[in-house]
């Protein structure tokens, strides 16, 4: 199966955490759910039919993560990442 999400990438954020009495209770940031949701709608869209949701068990994956060359870098640099001379080595989610 192959699909698309279009849009800026966004990692998982980080646990949040708040004081209710004696107890910490544990959450997960909005913003997180609603992109892990987005990414979810994208799948059943695309993929309508093509999986069992019974399924359980490993699943190989592959990410490619497509950007826009940044405005700082020099021309030098730019060709040299477009001519795939040069990766670029950031995470996806890097800000």
């Amino acid at each position: 199966m192959k699909f698309e999400v279009i849009g800026k990438i966004k990692g998982k954020g980080r646990p949040r955490f708040s004081n209710r009495g004696n107890f910490v209770k544990a959450y997960t940031p909005s913003d997180t759910i609603n992109y892990e949701n987005w990414v979810k709608t994208c799948f059943l869209n695309q993929c309508k039919g093509q999986y069992d949701s019974s399924y359980e068990g490993a699943v190989k994956m592959k990410i490619d993560a497509i950007f826009e060359v940044p405005k700082s870098y020099s021309k030098k640099k730019t060709r040299e990442l477009i001519d795939f001379e040069m990766p670029y080595l950031h995470k996806p989610d890097r800000r």
